[in-house]
């Protein structure tokens, strides 16, 4: 059979879309870049709704991109007064784990200028425009209002001299609206000022009747932040946090905070102290915060047996630990530990009553205790170890550990449990054993701290009972840790 030769044509088409392959995939990738690139780009406006009359505040445009932007053109403000600006920053976005390689260098540009609110009335901002790419982006229009100071909903506080309503207050925040029954709730408390020059000298606690609560530390200075509340711009700062937690269920209040401040303020002229030669002077200010309402749900209907109150998510294991050569002996020492892990109302949690077997020697527990308060309600951290003496050798099997306790995130009850360890005792030193069951106790009754004496021979004293001693007794005084005779 003659063999057919290609056509020269052919040949040729065919060189042709290797060579363009890599091309084609070449510029595909380029285009899907640059789709990806201008998909990612952001570009707007912000601007409080509201701003008070007299009140300095900010225009900003905020560009977020993988791209730089170029040739930025602001839109008409010469209706509005400007203080000062643009200022421009830029920064990095963090790259967070399982972002694509793309948003990991995410940049965002912000151009912000300074305002007063001088004249009261209706405002729109134009659209702001940039080129990213060789693209033109441009903002929305956005509308404020400039109002009169006092038509504003100011919060509760002074108004001491030099102190306008308003420029201070106390503002008592909850992370959560509504909780369940015994569900930790945290409360802060921020104080807002347009005088940054203050102190905190005194607070008088809320007086809470249907929590208990826990308050958290404040670790060092208080830091200012800059906070745009009702459309004014104030300095915040966090000064109170504690931990509530609910005694009973339906619409709870919050009662108010009160705490004082010496605020110095600056000395009006024709006020100078010649003596002194302050240029401040000292004002007190007595603010209090309004009270919050809480909203309690019950708890579910159709609690486990178990069930003791316990609030929010915990873990349970448990260790034992044998002699260093991993043999279980008779009158040797076992450790029995387990750990207890979680966040809530952790001061509920009580460790179950285990029963060990007749023939182990079961030692009151100890309890190491490395519970931590957060933001969160307390995070429990305890361990519970039992010295056991095993008696007898055999098979035996040391108690599991269970408990319920309400998840208020997956809103059932929920069980933690151990399995019951399988124990096999093997014979140990004879001489230890006999001397450990000549001491030990009968089962379920502690030994006596002072053993009963009797007379010698059975006989009887005047009386006829076999006391020894019939007109005196031994208490244990606890608190002078001495022991005193008494009388019949």
């Amino acid at each position: 059979m003659t063999p057919v030769t290609p056509l020269p044509y052919a040949a040729a088409a065919a060189r042709t879309r290797r060579k363009a392959a890599p091309l084609l995939l070449s510029g595909m990738l380029l285009l899907l870049s640059l789709l990806s690139a201008h998909a990612q780009v952001s570009f707007s406006t912000h601007v409080p709704n509201v701003v008070a009359l007299g009140d300095n505040y900010r225009i900003e445009f905020v560009l977020t991109g993988t791209q730089d932007g170029e040739n930025f053109h602001a839109p008409d403000l010469s209706a509005l007064e400007l203080l000062f600006g643009p200022v421009v920053q830029s920064r990095q976005a963090p790259a967070s784990a399982g972002t694509s390689r793309s948003a990991a260098h995410q940049k965002s540009w912000t151009h912000t200028y300074t305002m007063r609110a001088s004249r009261a009335g209706r405002y729109t901002i134009g659209p702001a425009s940039v080129q990213v790419g060789g693209k033109t982006y441009r903002t929305k229009p956005v509308t404020f209002r400039i109002e009169a100071a006092k038509s504003l909903d100011q919060p509760p506080g002074a108004s001491p001299s030099g102190i306008a309503s308003g420029d201070m207050f106390l503002r008592a925040v909850v992370n959560k609206g509504s909780v369940y029954l015994q569900e930790p709730v945290l409360v802060s408390l921020y104080v807002y000022s347009r005088r940054t020059n203050m102190a905190g000298v005194n607070r008088t606690p809320p007086r809470f009747t249907d929590f208990i609560t826990e308050e958290l530390p404040q670790n060092g200075p208080t830091p200012l932040t800059t906070d745009t509340y009702n459309g004014r711009i104030y300095a915040r700062a966090l000064i109170w946090q504690l931990v509530a937690y609910p005694q009973k269920s339906g619409t709870l209040t919050i009662p108010a905070f009160g705490y004082d401040f010496e605020v110095y303020l600056p000395v009006e002229k024709g006020e100078e102290d010649l003596f002194s030669g302050s240029s401040t002077r000292k004002v007190k200010v007595s603010l209090q915060s309004a009270p919050l309402s809480l909203t309690v749900k019950p708890l579910p209907e159709g609690a486990p047996a178990d069930f003791d109150g316990l609030v929010g998510q915990y873990a349970v294991s448990a260790q034992l630990t044998p002699p260093k050569d991993g043999v279980i002996r008779e009158a040797e020492t076992l450790a029995y530990t387990f750990r207890v892990t979680g966040t809530g109302n952790t001061k509920l949690f009580h460790m179950p009553e285990l029963t060990f077997p007749d023939s182990f020697e079961a030692y009151a527990p100890t309890e190491q205790d490395k519970s931590t308060l957060s933001t969160h309600g307390t995070h429990l951290q305890r361990q519970i170890e039992y010295l056991l003496v095993p008696l007898d050798k055999g098979s035996y099997t040391l108690p599991g550990v269970h408990f319920s306790y309400f998840n208020p995130a997956t809103e059932r009850y929920e069980q933690v449990h151990t399995n019951p360890v399988p124990v096999q005792v093997q014979a140990g030193d004879p001489k230890r054993k006999a001397a450990l069951k000549k001491s030990s106790a009968p089962a379920g009754k502690p030994a006596p701290l002072f053993p009963l004496i009797t007379p010698p021979d059975g006989q009887k004293n005047r009386s006829g009972s076999n006391d020894l001693f019939p007109r005196i007794k031994l208490f244990f005084d606890p608190d002078q840790m001495i022991l005193t005779p008494g009388s019949n």
